[in-house]
């Protein structure tokens, strides 16, 4: 007499483990997305840091608002979020505008704001033309 053993089931693992492969690459493509899409990005820092979103948020309207004409302005450059003792920094804010020809313009624009997001200094860059 012959005596067959039984077949064995496979691991739960193996199972869990089918989706790890696709879990890494949205993760990576997330990332990417993140850095490359302006708009991810917003969204990305709306949900993990609020407050920060709020001072660059606040920054980049007041830097539409500092515009000559407000109505044809844009927003180039999104700057940069620094934290600082008691708020943040937002740095580099480009706005390019319609210039007095015609001609797009470009101005830098920089602000303090508190943890809130309402804004305590802000500073603009003397206007040049765009190339």
């Amino acid at each position: 007499m012959e005596h067959r053993v039984p077949a064995q089931r496979p691991e739960k693992r193996r199972k869990s483990g089918r989706f790890l492969p696709f879990l890494v690459i949205a993760l990576i493509g997330l990332l990417i997305l993140k850095e490359e899409v302006p708009a991810v990005n917003r969204w990305f820092q709306r949900v993990v840091a609020p407050d920060r979103y709020a001072a660059a948020e606040a920054c980049r309207s007041a830097a539409l608002d500092a515009a000559t004409h407000p109505a044809y302005a844009r927003v180039r450059d999104e700057g940069a979020v620094h934290e600082t003792r008691n708020g943040f920094y937002v740095e580099g804010v480009e706005i390019g505008e319609m210039g007095a020809d015609g001609a797009e313009t470009t101005y830098r624009f920089n602000c303090y704001a508190d943890p809130s997001g309402t804004l305590v200094k802000t500073h603009k860059d003397a206007t040049a033309a765009s190339p």
